[in-house]
């Protein structure tokens, strides 16, 4: 909330009184961007990768499926697979996003998700719950890019305790699994 500043009254002779900002969200977005460019315009560019939310990652792959995928007790599912090339990145990026996620037994369970790149698997993310629950999931994994080449990819889900669903469809959404890859420098 602004306030204004003790013994900074205001006088016929000066300006009106100073405020102090407390919160970015008090200032009007236009005032905002006018203060951006009037930066720009004198010289001093803010480049993306300063900017806080933004990851210099691109979209290279997208793969998705409206299918509900059902993992037995102790079994390991393949979600989907797809490809993706990556040539001259230097990071990529694997988030993987289920719209409904449900330990079907009443005692619950415990799962991996895995993202299994040309043969070798990596963990994204490990869910565990003590009575039967659904609920969203989004897990990321990021890794280094040591070559550039086509890679098969492979989402999985792998139950380490108890019977689960990976809901996709009519009435829940999509799973989707998105790599992205960032440049040197970026």
């Amino acid at each position: 909330m602004s306030e204004t500043l003790a013994g900074d009254q205001p006088n016929a002779t000066f300006d009106p009184p100073r405020t102090i900002v407390s919160s970015i969200y008090e200032l009007n977005p236009l005032m905002l961007e006018e203060l951006a460019q009037w930066l720009e315009m004198r010289g001093l560019r803010t480049t993306i990768s300063q900017v806080t939310g933004l990851r210099g990652f691109n979209q290279v792959a997208l793969a998705s499926t409206n299918t509900d995928v059902v993992i037995g007790n102790g079994a390991t599912v393949v979600v989907l697979t797809t490809t993706a090339t990556l040539a001259g990145q230097d990071e990529a990026e694997f988030l993987a996003r289920f719209p409904a996620f449900e330990f079907t037994d009443t005692a619950g369970g415990e799962a991996e998700v895995i993202i299994n790149v040309d043969g070798t698997d990596y963990a994204m993310g490990r869910l565990k719950t003590d009575r039967q629950f659904q609920w969203p999931v989004a897990v990321v994994r990021r890794t280094p890019v040591t070559r550039s080449a086509l890679f098969t990819l492979q989402l999985k889900v792998q139950s380490l305790n108890g019977n689960v669903t990976a809901h996709a469809g009519t009435g829940y959404g999509t799973i989707y699994l998105e790599i992205s890859a960032k440049y040197p420098g970026t």
